[in-house]
């Protein structure tokens, strides 16, 4: 037995009181509910005949969408029950979109177009490379996002670990962002009420190593002697800058202008976060910013290791400029490592972790870094603080002598 009648649902009202309309299906005792996309304010229906009253002004007009819609999945609901393969209420609902769910993947790059005037040329073509991964999936045949469910999920992981041999974050990072696809779909009403697959999805991720200097090795990169004025020592000088000064990502750091910077402190907005950030310097980062040669214009680059002409807001030119350089960046600190006779694999994400070890070490509040780092959540920073716990179990072995 199955019903299907429209219902106002008063517990999703708007603060003026004003609820939506939804259609639901209860098959088998399990009731399934789709928006029908407009409101009403409680005086206005009719909850025992299940319809508008007269004394809403488009009542007629309302009144007929309703029975329309009702009477396509009444006809869509007959034919599925009158075939041999069991279904899902997901079917039915398609009739109320014109007998069609959008796809996934239309879902998917219809995200991404979103959202590219507002996340970083780096992160859009993430989504794109988890987007067609999935595509390849899917053998370029996009399926109707509504059939998406747990099972498919733990399906597509399977295949990403068993055929494309991604690693347990690689897996998670991909579910992340097709989670996110999946949760504005679900804000626009695309999916059925409590049917997001990953409200009954678990994502994974192990804990990996987070790889830091010590001092010992700080000062090691520090003593290495260098010809002064050369693009080598510009590097060392800027992984350096970032182990003393909140561990700054090397985007915002080659971003700096001297207007960024008072004397005193530095004060940027990150490119990841978009968070304000203010942060003090003394000792070594001051003498850093003291050697540098650069156009002390407020508009000149403080470390002039991104073209003086470069046009900031052409997206993509700031990031095939910011690219380049993190390349040649990192180039110069795997020299440097060598010869401070450091066997570590340098990058200058590095130049982060140390900070944020370092500044625990010397007690620096744990809440206090996770802003510094402009982490979203204080469990991001914990990674660190287990570190430098790690140090110190080991430090305490010495009572065991």
């Amino acid at each position: 037995m199955h019903s299907i009648k429209p219902v106002l649902r008063i517990d999703k009202a708007k603060a003026n009181g004003d609820a939506p309309l939804y259609i639901r299906i209860i098959k088998e005792r399990k009731p399934t509910y789709k928006a029908l996309k407009f409101y009403l304010n409680p005086s206005h229906w009719d909850e025992k005949l299940t319809k508008v009253r007269k004394s809403h002004p488009n009542s007629v007009r309302l009144n007929n969408q309703i029975s329309q819609k009702i009477a396509a999945l009444s006809d869509a609901m007959l034919k599925l029950e009158d075939s041999t393969s069991p279904y899902h209420t997901a079917k039915v609902f398609s009739a109320v979109q014109g007998g069609r769910s959008i796809g996934l993947l239309e879902y998917a790059y219809t995200v991404l177009d979103r959202m590219e005037a507002s996340i970083s040329i780096g992160t859009a073509r993430r989504y794109k490379a988890v987007i067609s991964k999935v595509s390849t999936y899917l053998n370029n045949k996009d399926i109707p996002i509504i059939d998406v469910t747990v099972s498919w999920l733990k399906n597509y992981e399977t295949y990403l670990r068993r055929q494309l041999n991604n690693q347990t974050n690689t897996i998670a990072a991909n579910m992340k962002a097709l989670r996110k696809i999946f949760n504005d779909a679900d804000r626009e009403d695309l999916l059925l009420v409590g049917k997001n697959p990953f409200d009954r999805y678990a994502i994974i991720t192990v804990s990996t190593e987070v790889e830091h200097f010590s001092e010992e090795d700080l000062t090691a990169i520090m003593n290495v002697q260098l010809t002064p004025g050369t693009k080598i020592e510009q590097h060392r000088d800027l992984f350096v800058f970032a182990c003393y000064a909140g561990g700054i990502r090397i985007g915002d750091l080659l971003k700096l202008k001297w207007k960024n910077f008072d004397g005193e402190r530095i004060m940027l907005s990150t490119s990841k976060t978009r968070e304000p950030i203010s942060i003090k310097l003394a000792g070594v980062p001051l003498d850093i910013i003291s050697r540098q040669t650069s156009e002390r214009s407020p508009e000149g680059f403080i470390f002039g290791l991104l073209p003086a002409n470069l046009d900031m807001a052409n997206k993509q030119a700031l990031h095939n400029a910011i690219s380049s350089a993190t390349t040649y960046v990192n180039t110069s600190l795997k020299i440097i490592a060598r010869k401070a006779g450091i066997e570590k694999n340098i990058h200058f994400h590095m130049s982060r972790h140390t900070w944020a070890t370092r500044a625990l070490r010397k007690g620096m509040r744990i809440e206090h870094v996770s802003k510094l780092l402009t982490h979203r959540s204080i469990k991001t920073t914990q990674i660190y603080a287990k570190i430098v716990n790690a140090d110190l179990d080991a430090a305490m072995e010495v009572f065991n002598d």
